[in-house]
């Protein structure tokens, strides 16, 4: 759990101090707005108990799920899951982003400290455990912070 504090208490904040709202992708869509609710979406996402669709194979699963544990990073253009568009889009100024995915962040945090036996679904990796939603956070964080240069 202290590696994931880190990352999501001081590694990500002074990550986030780095991004302007005019920051360009590498790759992708999104501007640097829309980023931020994406990472918030998915940390919603990962709270809800929610009927989700789960689109992988169960003969997969074991793979994405290894692939979480593993360090090999997203890949540049991955598609986001469609359950991302269901999640309303929170309204605020570049600043107000910022400051609410990290309220999200600190709110996943002391959720699974409390509920250790929460489980949500994941349309692409399945039922997933608070350590394994850490992980795809973590892993998904990078990813993006990645594409805009703040890594």
């Amino acid at each position: 759990m202290k590696a994931f504090e880190d990352f999501f208490m001081m590694d990500v904040p002074l990550m986030l101090k780095k991004l302007e709202h005019h920051n360009q992708p590498a790759w992708g869509r999104m501007n640097a707005s829309e980023m931020l609710d994406h990472l918030r979406k998915g940390v919603d996402l990962s709270l809800r108990k929610i009927p989700i669709e789960v689109v992988t194979s169960d003969e997969d699963l074991p793979k994405y799920k290894a692939f979480l544990r593993s360090d090999k990073p997203f890949r540049p253009g991955s598609q986001k899951p469609a359950v991302y568009d269901e999640i309303s889009a929170f309204e605020g100024n570049f600043e107000e982003l910022k400051v609410n995915l990290m309220k999200s962040l600190v709110t996943m945090m002391a959720y699974f400290e409390k509920h250790p036996e929460h489980t949500a679904v994941h349309p692409n990796f399945g039922e997933l455990n608070g350590e394994e939603w850490m992980l795809l956070h973590r892993k998904h964080i990078y990813h993006h912070f990645t594409q805009f240069g703040l890594t």
